[in-house]
């Protein structure tokens, strides 16, 4: 009877929890639709606010990818809602082989920027480098830290939602909030870190506290926003990027 009584206390909060993760990665999805429906979900049928390069190779292969994380993200947290556990484990394989595809094609679209000269006004093409880079350096310890702690699901599901808020910042700055310059560039990135506000009241509301895989999510996060923004007119950083490996 207790133990009864003991699942029937927690199953709102489990209803609770299972609906803020679907929130949030419905949120996610339209931001990422608005950002990136000019040059990618609806190339050519809607205009764009910003010169479009043509797309390579590695341009198609790193949207894609994005694309399948994110939809795996959703997916998993409509699996959970439903109580389908076996499938969300199963669907884990496929994300971390998306995953680990997605951080030598992140490299490769980056290093590929200065030939596609899609930088804002008042950015050189080799700075414009910063920002993707700093993506990468956020991303890549976040996914690594969600699949090694995913037996622990608190911890889990909040790190594999920072992983997947990275790309926040990158839909935002492509929104027409203002006249492209760098300025307004890193205002859209600051904005792109807004969502982490959510993760954090709910950690209040939930918990009690902060979890401190929000914490460290956000706060990779917000190093990497900072290393691109911080660096993008930077004389040492362009000369860094120009000797980097296959540019």
């Amino acid at each position: 009877m207790a133990t009864a009584f003991a699942a029937a206390a927690a199953r709102p909060r489990d209803t609770a929890e299972r609906r803020f993760y679907r929130y949030m990665a419905w949120l996610m999805v339209a931001l990422v639709f608005a950002g990136f429906a000019p040059g990618w979900f609806l190339r050519g049928m809607v205009p764009s606010p910003r010169p479009l390069a043509p797309l390579d190779g590695a341009v198609v292969a790193h949207g894609l990818l994005c694309t399948l994380w994110l939809l795996i993200f959703w997916t998993q947290t409509q699996l959970v809602s439903a109580g389908r556990r076996d499938l969300h484990m199963r669907l884990g394989v496929a994300g971390l082989i998306v995953a680990v595809l997605m951080i030598p094609f992140m490299y490769l679209t980056m290093i590929h920027l200065p030939q596609r000269m899609t930088q804002p006004p008042g950015v050189s093409p080799y700075g414009w480098m910063a920002l993707p880079m700093g993506a990468l350096l956020s991303y890549t310890p976040l996914a690594a830290l969600g699949f090694i702690r995913r037996r622990d699901g608190q911890a889990h599901k909040r790190l594999m939602l920072a992983a997947t808020l990275v790309f926040m910042g990158p839909a935002m700055g492509r929104i027409p909030l203002g006249p492209p310059s760098p300025a307004m560039f890193t205002a859209s990135q600051v904005i792109g870190l807004l969502p982490f506000g959510l993760l954090f009241w709910w950690d209040r509301m939930s918990l009690g506290r902060l979890h401190w895989a929000s914490i460290t999510g956000a706060a990779l996060t917000s190093a990497g926003a900072a290393f691109g923004v911080g660096l993008m007119n930077a004389p040492g950083w362009i000369s860094v990027a120009q000797r980097l490996p296959g540019v």
